[in-house]
This record gives structure tokens, C-alpha cells and sequence, in this order.
């Protein structure tokens, strides 16, 4: 998964994401620990990791994916550095 803060952002109660809203609501209702809540999240992110590949990418994405959104999932793919990045084909059904 990546992209967290923007994740949590976009409102998303009901998705890969949900239990962002989940820690606040309950654990830091304040949103005094916020920043570095997202800060340990960003050490697992992988959109950090995504520079590393040497490979070539080749990346399928339904758009109508409610589970992940798209444009989360993007956030990794555009850290890619490989130079034979292919891009991301969106699937119509």
C-alpha cells in the first residue's frame, strides 16, 4: 500500500484504508500524534522503496477498484525509476 496521508485525505471509510480513520477516531482523536503517526507509515511506504527497481513494471488497474484507488496505487509507480517503465493499462468491463 502507499500514498497513506494522501489516503486518509481522501475520506476513504471504506477501502484498503480504513482503519486510518479507525486509529484517530479512537486513539488520537486530537490529531496530536498526527504527524508522526504518518511519518513511522511512511517508513513501510512503498512508493519509497519503488526508486530500488531495476526491472521492467507493468502495472494493471481496474478503475473501478474500491478496495485501492487508482491514483493510490499510482504513487508507487511514479517513484519508479526503471527506464523501461511501461505504465499502467486501465481495464473497462
Amino acid at each position: 500500500m502507499s500514498d497513506y496521508r494522501a489516503a486518509y485525505g481522501a475520506g476513504c471509510d471504506v477501502c484498503a484504508f480504513d482503519e486510518l480513520g479507525y486509529w484517530f477516531r479512537y486513539h488520537d482523536s486530537l490529531r496530536k500524534n498526527e504527524n508522526e503517526f504518518f511519518r513511522l507509515l511512511d517508513y513501510v511506504d512503498v512508493k519509497h522503496q519503488a526508486e530500488n527497481i531495476k526491472a521492467e513494471v507493468v502495472m494493471v488497474i481496474g478503475p473501478k477498484d474500491t478496495v485501492v484507488f487508482s491514483k493510490k496505487q499510482m504513487a508507487a509507480f511514479n517513484w519508479n525509476n526503471s527506464k523501461e517503465a511501461v505504465g499502467f493499462v486501465r481495464v473497462r468491463t
